[in-house]
């Protein structure tokens, strides 16, 4: 019993209570309700600013502090998609590699097919075949070689620009016409 209320005789007392711990539990939801929504626009507008890892975590933050709220509903469908976007934003560079060792690759066989061996360069393949050199998506030049016999090493060093390496670090070397490193990783 709230202490002030001990005085109060009887079933009128009780009923006080029993209002006060209401009103308690109806203004603590609404409390709720509210810190839940201040997260759920604060998790849109990082979406709009593109900070999609911002807006998982204001997401998940919902979910997991505040589960009983409408915020919360929206939030557990809301967080399936931005957690799917960011997925797709991260391996976009590794995708778009793949893409472009892809398209080098069937100009250079379109070049050999036609001329019997491969150029000395990817620049010799300009503008026949290809509308400009490409670079990789971090900016770089493709490493290619002429291998003995007319054949060719084509390669992306992956984001880091060294040998090796995993994930979006992770070579795709395409040899002769054939992915030798990388093509299964790449999304392909």
């Amino acid at each position: 019993m709230v202490p002030w209320l001990e005085g109060v005789n009887g079933r009128k007392g009780r009923v006080a209570a029993l209002a006060i711990c209401l009103a308690a539990t109806v203004l603590g939801l609404a409390c709720d309700e509210a810190k839940a929504d201040r997260l759920y626009r604060d998790a849109a507008a990082r979406v709009e600013r593109g900070d999609l890892a911002g807006a998982v975590e204001r997401l998940d933050k919902i979910v997991s502090e505040h589960p009983q709220t409408r915020a919360a509903e929206k939030a557990r469908s809301d967080v399936i998609l931005y957690r799917g976007l960011l997925e797709a934003s991260r391996r976009f560079p590794v995708r778009r590699a793949a893409d472009t060792v892809v398209q080098v690759a069937r100009a250079l066989e379109r070049y050999r097919h036609d001329r019997g061996g491969a150029p000395a360069s990817i620049a010799g393949l300009v503008p026949e075949y290809l509308d400009r050199e490409p670079e990789d998506p971090w900016g770089r030049k493709l490493p290619y070689r002429v291998t003995p016999g007319g054949g060719y090493v084509l390669s992306c060093l992956g984001e880091d620009g060294a040998e090796g390496g995993e994930a979006a670090a992770a070579d795709i070397v395409v040899q002769d016409g054939r992915f030798v490193r990388g093509g299964e990783e790449a999304g392909r």
